[in-house]
């Protein structure tokens, strides 16, 4: 009788011992919803790092923000400008999401220098967007004289191919469509490899924040989850379909359609910190 009430204690015990614990490795991570910034943490999201990770859906960037600064979570992905004022928490990686290629009826166009003298097409989808800033940025680093021309989206495809204008700037779902229509529209090259190529960094769309406590204090955690947040960035970037389903499943996005399509415009690429660098107007400042 001794043996049976000695084992119902430590049965006990070890059940409320294991209910109370929370394994000290468990990343707590801040995730926005309808961001597409958000999505590349999909991935992790799953049952199989349920050990791993444990995510609190937020509704605005600010409440993720608060959440970090007050040590309520670990770590949250968060767009860049929150760099600014990061307080106790510090940009440990970036991901990139922009996808402006430049797209031409024949390749004669390798870089951003040789589009001097010609005109440029651009669909009102990026004029005046963030990429139509740094593409106006970039022809003045580059010296180049170029005329920009604005275009409805569902005209551009038909300019390119009847020969009237050389080349135009396309981004996701149009520069597939367009590549798609016919095979002597080719990419030549892209927005961010000139970007990184006249201004030394990359452009940061979004950083993650990770605590500086939980830097100092799981330093092996922080390491795993920036690897697998690299891993994530490589599989949304060629899994479009899969990734899109993950990105609905957990609710980050409540339509699979939109999912789709916000994947598919955007090239989804992960920064170390010793590489990249954000302002609101382009590459201006680095995260150590």
């Amino acid at each position: 009788m001794k043996r049976f009430v000695c084992a119902l204690i430590i049965a006990a015990f070890i059940f409320s011992f294991g209910c109370s614990y929370q394994k000290p490795d468990t990343m707590r991570i801040a995730v926005v919803k309808g961001c597409v910034y958000s999505y590349v943490l999909a991935p992790l999201m799953g049952r199989e790092y349920s050990q791993q990770y444990a995510f609190t859906l937020c509704d605005s960037a600010d409440e993720a923000y608060s959440l970090l600064i007050s040590g309520d979570v670990d770590s949250a992905l968060l767009p860049a400008e929150y760099a600014d004022d990061s307080g106790n928490a510090v940009a440990a990686a970036a991901v990139t999401l922009r996808n402006l290629e430049f797209v031409q009826k024949a390749k004669t166009m390798s870089d951003v220098n040789s589009l001097n003298g010609a005109e440029l097409l651009i669909p009102y989808s990026v004029w005046e967007s963030a990429e139509y800033s740094m593409l106006t940025r970039l022809i003045d680093a580059a010296g180049v004289s170029v005329t920009l021309t604005p275009i409805d989206d569902a005209d551009v495809i038909s300019a390119l191919l009847d020969g009237s204008v050389s080349v135009a700037t396309l981004s996701g779902s149009l520069r597939a469509d367009a590549l798609a229509a016919d095979d002597t529209l080719v990419k030549s090259f892209s927005l961010q490899s000139q970007w990184t190529r006249f201004f030394d960094l990359p452009v940061a769309e979004s950083c993650i924040f990770i605590s500086e406590n939980c830097l100092d204090a799981h330093a092996s955690a922080c390491d795993a989850f920036l690897r697998d947040c690299e891993a994530s960035c490589s599989f949304i970037d060629t899994k479009h379909s899969k990734a899109a389903m993950l990105v609905c499943s957990y609710g980050l996005c409540g339509e699979l359609s939109e999912a789709k399509r916000a994947i598919r415009s955007c090239t989804f690429a992960f920064l170390t910190p010793d590489g990249f660098a954000v302002s609101e107007s382009g590459c201006s400042k680095r995260l150590q």
